[in-house]
C-alpha cells in the first residue's frame, strides 16, 4: 500500500497543480470549457490555501484550494490514475 502525504502546497507546485488540472479527465461540470486555458499561479498558492497530496515519491495525486474570505472550497482536482481510490490512491471494494 502506498501512503500518501497531505501538505501545504508552494508556488512552485503551480506549473504541477496546472498540468493536473487540464489533464483530469473527469470534469465534465458547467465550467469544464475553461479548463484547457485554466492557470494555477504560484500568487493564487501564496493568497489562499492550497493543498496538495502527493505518493512517497513525490508524485501529485490530488489538490484543494480554499479562499478565505469569504470561505469557499475553490479547487478540488483527482489525477485520473487515483480516481475511485481511498485517500490512498488504492481502490477498493465491498
Amino acid at each position: 500500500m502506498q501512503s500518501t502525504t497531505i501538505k501545504r502546497a508552494v508556488a512552485r507546485d503551480a506549473d504541477r497543480l496546472t498540468s493536473l488540472i487540464q489533464n483530469c479527465g473527469a470534469y465534465r461540470g458547467p465550467y469544464a470549457s475553461i479548463i484547457p486555458d485554466y492557470r494555477v499561479t504560484a500568487d493564487y498558492i501564496t493568497r489562499h490555501q492550497v493543498f496538495v497530496a502527493v505518493d512517497e515519491t513525490g508524485r501529485l495525486q490530488r489538490f484543494y484550494a480554499l479562499l478565505l474570505n469569504p470561505p469557499e472550497l475553490d479547487l478540488a482536482f483527482v489525477a485520473d490514475d487515483v480516481q475511485g481510490g481511498g485517500s490512498d490512491g488504492s481502490s477498493s471494494s465491498t
